[in-house]
């Protein structure tokens, strides 16, 4: 693909990047590091809301945004590309200051351009207790005004384009995939690899593995009865009142020693684990998977994934996930089925959410007509 063009510079913006744990910093991350090696833009940067002053790998730049926004010079042609969530910029989820160094950045030179991919948006739901509905006004609000802006509009779900579709009737919205946080080494084929027969994986934040082993609870119980099931690995934090709920409710229905929580661990002892593991549990919405890092972590590692969702998705293949009633016909058919599926599953990955494809869908996306 050719270059955007020679002369323009590039300005990522991020609530936060590596080393935090933030999915959209290193969604960032990665973007910038496919950029920067495909030559794109004449300089590229990273600007973020938290943890400043930073450079990754000496390469990327990383400032405060209204340091690189200060920086930005009238005489040269910047694109900026926000990566953003509403909390992400403010406790309240309107950054004032933030939208209004966005119109003095479009105003410093008519060439400019702002791209802004939502992450998330706000909720919209009526039945949110008062503090939160409040929140979610201003995260409504904050969104409408960027989307405003903003030269060209993408986001991570259909039911966040409806969403803004419906404020923003004007503009064009977008989808733009997202990737894995965890992937596995170049020099190992996750097809090949041996797995260890009984070992699952549930995999995230403490409330969302509570989620998963409670809805699926019966299905575990059942491999567990019938040898399938033997240790279930919970990858992620566990020091809080989910993560001890999560070691109850395991002891309470699956006995001791089934659950083993092994809390945060590093990128490579992740990777370790999804290579290991002979099957995962995903508690997701069909519309949330797509924008679920843990859950593309799992594909790029071609473990088997058991999710409730519908068949006849097709982003990501439903016929390559394990649909709990199959599992309760045929417990087995996790181990008949799993090459074939997770090959399926794996293809899919690389042909849209490798970062490869990731940068190359959005620079396609800043090449574009823009709405």
């Amino acid at each position: 693909m050719k270059n955007i063009a020679d002369n323009r510079h590039l300005i990522i913006i991020s609530p936060e990047t590596p080393p935090q744990v933030c999915g959209v910093g290193d969604y960032s991350y990665q973007l910038a590091q496919q950029l920067l090696s495909s030559d794109y833009y004449k300089s590229l940067e990273i600007a973020v809301e938290k943890n400043q002053d930073k450079t990754i790998q000496k390469q990327i730049p990383v400032k405060h945004w209204r340091k690189a926004l200060s920086n930005v010079q009238s005489n040269a042609q910047y694109d900026l590309l926000i990566n953003f969530t509403p909390l992400g910029f403010s406790k309240i989820a309107y950054p004032i200051a933030f939208i209004s160094a966005l119109k003095s950045f479009k105003e410093k030179n008519s060439g400019n351009r702002v791209f802004v991919l939502f992450h998330e948006v706000w909720n919209g739901n009526p039945k949110l207790r008062i503090h939160h509905k409040i929140r979610d006004y201003f995260s409504k609000k904050t969104c409408v005004a960027i989307g405003k802006i903003a030269s060209g509009i993408s986001v991570v779900t259909y039911h966040q384009k409806e969403k803004l579709e419906k404020e923003l009737p004007e503009k064009t919205i977008l989808l733009q995939p997202v990737g894995a946080n965890i992937y596995p080494p170049g020099n190992i084929s996750p097809l090949l690899v041996e797995r260890s027969r009984g070992i699952w994986v549930i995999f995230g934040l403490s409330h969302t593995r509570l989620w998963t082993l409670k809805a699926n609870i019966g299905i575990i119980k059942k491999l567990l009865a019938d040898g399938g099931l033997t240790e279930i690995m919970s990858i992620g934090p566990y020091a809080d009142s989910y993560g001890a709920e999560e070691a109850a409710f395991a002891i309470e229905h699956l006995g001791v020693n089934v659950l083993k929580q092994l809390g945060k661990l590093p990128a490579e002892l992740i990777s370790r684990e999804l290579l290991n593991a002979s099957g995962a549990f995903v508690g997701q919405t069909a519309d949330s998977l797509v924008k679920s890092g843990t859950f593309l972590s799992m594909a790029a590692h071609a473990v088997p994934v058991v999710c409730n969702v519908p068949e006849i998705i097709s982003n990501p293949p439903g016929e390559a996930l394990f649909q709990p009633d199959e599992l309760v016909a045929n417990p087995n058919i996790i181990f008949e089925e799993a090459k074939k599926r997770t090959e399926i599953m794996l293809d899919w990955y690389k042909q849209t959410r490798s970062w490869e494809a990731i940068a190359h869908s959005v620079v396609k996306w800043m090449q574009g007509p823009q709405g």
